[in-house]
């Protein structure tokens, strides 16, 4: 039984319908304003944040690409949100992601 898979598996699991719904959350409650202009920064942070969740569903069939996907996606995500804000912010979600694709990557290893 390879327990990096089922852990991996997991986790995307959860953090999925967690990012999901704080998501749908966030569009229906508030909504973005009409006139809200994203800055280049927040385009890049919403790129790099969407790579990492596509890596995450990839990851199911094909795990070395999504979990590489997951991994670099929330690994620039953090450092592009270091970057812009100068301060390094841990966030559990974002080293959530981070770790869920670092375990495909090693379960796809371990898989070879």
């Amino acid at each position: 039984m390879n327990y990096y898979r089922l852990s991996a598996r997991i986790l995307s699991v959860i953090l999925l319908l967690l990012i999901g719904t704080i998501m749908i959350a966030h569009f229906f409650d508030e909504g973005i304003p009409a006139d809200y202009v994203f800055t280049l920064t927040e385009r890049l942070l919403f790129g790099l944040l969407f790579s990492s969740l596509l890596g995450m569903i990839i990851a199911w069939r094909r795990e070395m690409l999504g979990g590489i996907l997951a991994t670099f996606g929330s690994a620039l995500f953090m450092l592009v949100n270091f970057l812009d804000s100068r301060i390094f912010n841990f966030n559990p979600v974002f080293t959530a992601i981070l770790l869920t694709g670092i375990l495909f990557v090693v379960s796809a290893r371990q898989g070879e």
